[in-house]
């Protein structure tokens, strides 16, 4: 009983400090801004904004990519807890039969989510390069 109020309280903590992490620099960066300077051009470079506009198709790609990236670390994250049940279960059965499939849910979803990043790559460079339909010469 103990334990697990432990670990629940540790799971806090982090989650607490990764949401903080997140939204740490929108603060950081909105304090810094007042009425007489938002719309400055040196404001507005030091926010990260900028008058140049990035294509949507790059956008895309960059957000596809995160979110694959944030499934993988998942994916790495259940590999490493039925590791972790599979070293403290004391030879029960039960229990490395419970890790042995963490571990194997694990790994398939990190084989799914290479898989899915390797066919969005190829798709978007491939629509990327060509112009209406045409493959470039590069």
């Amino acid at each position: 009983m103990k334990i697990k109020t432990i670990s629940k309280i540790v799971f806090s903590f982090f989650l607490i400090v990764f949401c903080a992490s997140l939204v740490m620099p929108i603060i950081v960066n909105g304090a810094s801004l007042t009425a007489n300077n938002l719309l400055d051009p040196a404001t507005i470079g030091k926010s990260g904004l900028t008058t140049n506009q990035t294509p949507l198709e790059t956008i895309i790609m960059n957000i596809i990519k995160v979110v694959l990236g944030f499934l993988g670390i998942i994916a790495v994250i259940i590999v490493i807890i039925g590791g972790f049940k599979w070293m403290t279960s004391g030879g029960a059965e039960e229990k490395t039969t419970d890790a042995r499939k963490l571990i194997i849910a694990g790994l398939v979803g990190l084989i799914i989510v290479l898989i899915a990043y390797t066919v969005v790559n190829f798709v978007l460079d491939l629509t990327l390069n060509t112009n209406n339909g045409i493959m470039k010469n590069t």
